[in-house]
């Protein structure tokens, strides 16, 4: 019988929680799928602090590591690793830095065969480049202190992550930082779940999993201050230096962006299109187009303009034109954030064009959104208006209630849709549980079959308010589950598929033109940041579970646990 383990960062009693295959890789990465290896990895959760981790693999030596991951089949599971990862990397420390650059010791931890080293020394830097695995024989304190030290993927790769930052505290300078990326756990595991996080990949080497509670207290214990820049890049420090204050202050950053960081103070913000999408012609030729902004990307868009009026004093102003948005009451929804609407075209602005100062173009709308919402919180959440005078749905109940929104037949991703045998069956569960006070909200009514109330409009403001004047909030991927957590429903549960969130930086690079869209120059600011479709909630108002959906649906024992964990807001 497995017996807990003692946490490698706070000592606590870890206990066994799940076991993966050996050859399982991350389904996201494009890495190849490898048949079942029948080899065993069990990973220990440590409730205290979060960290999880594969013990047995403590053991092995680096030979057994280089034997039976990093060998000659590692390509395979990590493509991206050997060329694209470190030359994308690169390019974004480059924008990050610009002229500091070149004025540092820089030093990559881990970096393989020393690629991302050679592209930054090409550009007039100090780089070297160190691997545990491979340069067995140096030693990277004989060319140390460093200034900035890199270590792109390695935390999730070590087995004792007290050696590391033994070593690696020994690298960095008094007045230097350690900047590295590894994706945060919050959120992906709990101890009453399956280890189904895609990014738990024992092929792929990765056996250490960090909450943002871990990686604090390793910080703390080598003297280092953390911050998390995103749920993927963080910074260890002791002293900031001046050329890395903007990691940790954002407003300090002196990164390009065709965000507005053109304009001047107090200038008028037109908020009309996503302008700054691209299409692929047959030739291959990238081309921009216009993108109408639907009801998740406004959600996300005036997110982006709730920081701009915040923080830096911008006025908004909304052109209310897409039919979607007069169907929401745009107007009304976020009257308190919008200062004048506009019915009518504005003047035009070339593609790339940052000359004509009104158009506010945020870039990737869910990194842009993910961006202000991991540094400022609900701060940067706009107020939803849901005025009683402008509803004109049907009565609602008295008390609490709950409102479930099914997702049916998505036209893309669709490992977000919901069958409609579960959709009915939770359905179902829901009217046994709590009878009149539980609602549908559908746009496709006769799919479902449950004696529940259904409640279906093409006022998509009476929708808004009916969803943000409830208790509970049950919703798929979709415009109603961000407008849910806009109007601060005290509880919410969102049902998603398990890919809605990415590595955004190297997506874009596959795509874009690197002097003009590249989104370590346009974009900069935005800069590991991970695209992330998850609803965006003020943490002081909103209580937020996200539940992966399994083959369009949930387990039977995950709707008896919500159930159970819905009773309690519910009074019932």
């Amino acid at each position: 019988m497995l017996q807990p383990r003692p946490c490698p960062i706070c000592s606590h009693a870890a206990p066994p929680w799940d076991v993966l295959d050996f050859h399982k890789t991350s389904q996201t990465e494009a890495g190849a799928g490898l048949p079942l290896s029948g080899e065993a990895v069990y990973y220990h959760l440590c409730e205290a602090c979060g960290y999880c981790f594969a013990p047995a693999l403590i053991a092995w030596s680096p030979e057994d590591f280089k034997a039976r991951i990093y060998n000659e089949d590692y390509e395979k599971v990590d493509p991206a690793g050997t060329e694209e990862r470190p030359t994308s990397n690169a390019e974004a420390l480059q924008a990050l830095f610009q002229d500091h650059g070149t004025n540092l010791r820089h030093l990559d931890y881990g970096g393989g065969q020393g690629l991302l080293s050679q592209c930054l020394s090409a550009q007039g830097w100090d780089s070297s480049s160190y691997d545990p695995l491979l340069d067995r024989n140096l030693d990277p304190a004989d060319r140390g202190p460093f200034e900035l030290v890199t270590a792109f993927e390695v935390f999730a790769h070590v087995p004792d992550p007290q050696a590391l930052l033994r070593e690696l505290s020994g690298l960095v300078a008094e007045q230097g930082i350690l900047l590295f990326s590894t994706q945060l756990s919050d959120g992906h595991l709990r101890p009453d779940q399956r280890l189904t996080w895609d990014y738990a990949a024992p092929r792929q080497g990765r056996i250490s999993l960090f909450s943002r509670e871990a990686l604090a207290r390793l910080a703390g214990q080598w003297g280092f201050r953390c911050s998390s820049l995103t749920e993927g890049l963080h910074v260890f420090w002791k002293v900031i230096p001046p050329w890395a204050a903007h990691l940790i202050d954002p407003l300090a950053s002196p990164i390009p962006s065709y965000s507005a960081c053109q304009t001047e103070p107090g200038k008028w913000l037109r908020i009309r299109q996503h302008l700054f999408h691209l299409k692929r012609e047959p030739d291959g030729t990238l081309l921009p187009f216009e993108l109408v902004i639907r009801m998740g990307d406004l959600v996300a868009m005036m997110i982006c303009a709730q920081y701009m009026k915040l923080f830096e004093g911008r006025s908004i102003v909304f052109q209310l034109l897409d039919e979607t948005h007069k169907r929401m009451r745009a107007e009304v929804l976020f009257r308190d954030l919008i200062d004048e609407i506009r019915t009518e075209e504005g003047p035009e602005m070339d593609f790339g064009d940052p000359s004509v100062p009104e158009v506010y173009d945020p870039g990737p709308l869910w990194v842009a959104s993910t961006f202000y919402h991991q540094r400022h919180g609900g701060r940067v959440i706009p107020q939803l208006s849901l005025d009683p005078a402008v509803y004109t749905g049907p009565p609602l109940p008295e008390g609490p209630y709950l409102v479930f929104h099914p997702l049916f037949d998505p036209t893309y991703n669709k490992p977000r849709g919901m069958a409609d045998a579960f959709v009915n069956a939770l359905c179902e569960r829901l009217y046994a549980a709590f009878g009149a006070q539980a609602l549908v909200v559908t746009e496709q009514p006769e799919r479902i079959r449950s004696g529940i109330r259904v409640i279906a409009s093409d006022n998509l403001y009476d929708l808004a308010y009916i969803i943000g004047r409830a208790t509970v909030h049950l919703g798929g991927d979709t415009g109603f589950t961000h407008l849910a957590a806009a109007a601060r429903v005290p509880h919410l549960y969102a049902l998603y598929g398990n890919n809605y969130t990415h590595d955004f930086a190297r997506d874009a690079l596959d795509i874009c033109n690197s002097d003009l869209v590249n989104p370590f120059a346009a974009w900069g600011k935005y800069w590991g940041t991970g695209f992330d479709c998850r609803p965006k909630h003020d943490p002081e108002a909103t209580s937020l579970r996200v539940l992966l959906l399994e083959n369009n649906g949930l387990a039977a024992s995950v709707v008896d646990a919500l159930i159970a964990e819905v009773r309690g807001p519910m009074g019932v």
